[in-house]
């Protein structure tokens, strides 16, 4: 999503940190390392954190669709 909805991203790699027992939607970090020519905006980034603060409250159902092999792993 962040690919498709934030322009002049190359690539882009998300990974999430968590503790076994906490909930999956308050992960201890997140990065986004994006591929780009040239340096984020504050719009690009302000995008990419908005996004990421979506999928967190949705966590669950793409817990769900991963399950369900709606999404590629590797």
């Amino acid at each position: 999503e962040i690919h498709a909805k934030v322009s002049g991203l190359d690539e882009v790699c998300v990974w999430m940190y968590n503790v076994i027992g906490s909930p999956v939607n308050e992960p201890r970090a997140v990065i986004v390392q994006p591929t780009i020519v040239g340096q984020l905006q504050n719009v690009e980034k302000n995008q990419i954190n908005e996004i990421v603060e979506k999928n967190l409250q949705n966590i669950q159902e793409f817990c769900n669709e991963l399950i369900s092999g709606k999404h590629p792993i590797a």
